[in-house]
């Protein structure tokens, strides 16, 4: 997978999704899942620990990668080498990773604030039913 050119031209100021994109809907799983995955390769190898720890005091999120040209190449080393379920389902996610960042000028942040999003609202539902 190579990482758009085209992503560093687009226009920076954040814009937002629009309502049917469904992205967070389609890909929640698999936000969390490559998330924790790349996170934690950055973190278990020596140097790059000590140099991710000390350049990254905050909550670590997909903001980490510091654009989405290094997220893309972390997230190609995850690509499954097999052709299968997991494949088309990497792709897709791929795809719909790309046409997100696209549509709010390549800003990471949206990432972590979609999964902190939806976590908030399934618990509020849960909250919810519990509480009738």
């Amino acid at each position: 997978m190579e990482s758009d050119p085209n992503m560093s031209k687009i226009c920076k100021e954040y814009k937002q999704l629009p309502e049917d994109s469904q992205f967070i809907e389609k890909h929640y799983d698999e936000l969390i899942f490559y998330k924790d995955i790349m996170l934690e390769s950055m973190t278990t190898n020596g140097k790059e620990k000590e140099k991710f720890d000390k350049d990254h005091n905050h909550d670590h999120g997909y903001m980490v990668f510091e654009s989405a040209s290094n997220l893309f190449l972390h997230l190609s080393k995850l690509k499954p080498e097999t052709l299968g379920v997991e494949l088309i389902k990497y792709d897709k996610f791929v795809r719909d990773l790309t046409i997100t960042l696209k549509l709010n000028g390549g800003h990471l942040f949206i990432l972590d604030l979609l999964i902190q999003n939806k976590q908030m609202f399934d618990d509020f539902e849960k909250d919810k039913i519990k509480n009738n």
